[in-house]
């Protein structure tokens, strides 16, 4: 890999499994700042995401990133309001990528999706 050219390379993107700290680090250090981590999931689309610049510090890449702004929010499971930063509550999105419904499952798509926003359960 010593001898590659890599000054073309721009972003590289993953998803799918958490990556190890060890691992991102070598990765960075081969590769630089184009890594790209994204959370996702197949109702919501993207929900959180770890940024070039957030891979450069350690104690970041440990986490699953951020959540995309205005994409994702926190709900009180038994009511759906907002809940303030620190609470605990689902977490919904509502994004380009968000399914309006399930094939064929009005139920289920009641349960999920409400007001545009994917309903996570988590």
């Amino acid at each position: 890999m010593g001898s590659t050219d890599l000054s073309g390379l721009r972003m590289v993107t993953y998803v799918g499994s958490p990556a190890s700290p060890e691992r991102l680090a070598e990765a960075v250090e081969v590769f630089g700042d184009v890594l790209i981590q994204v959370y996702t999931s197949s109702e919501a689309g993207f929900v959180n995401m770890v940024s070039p610049a957030e891979h450069l510090e350690p104690r970041l890449r440990i986490t699953v990133g951020r959540p995309i702004p205005g994409w994702v929010r926190i709900t009180d499971p038994e009511d759906h309001r907002d809940l303030p930063p620190g609470e605990t509550g689902e977490v919904c999105v509502r994004s380009p990528f968000t399914t309006s419904s399930y094939v064929a499952e009005p139920e289920l798509t009641a349960r999920t999706v409400r007001d545009g926003w994917a309903h996570t359960g988590v």
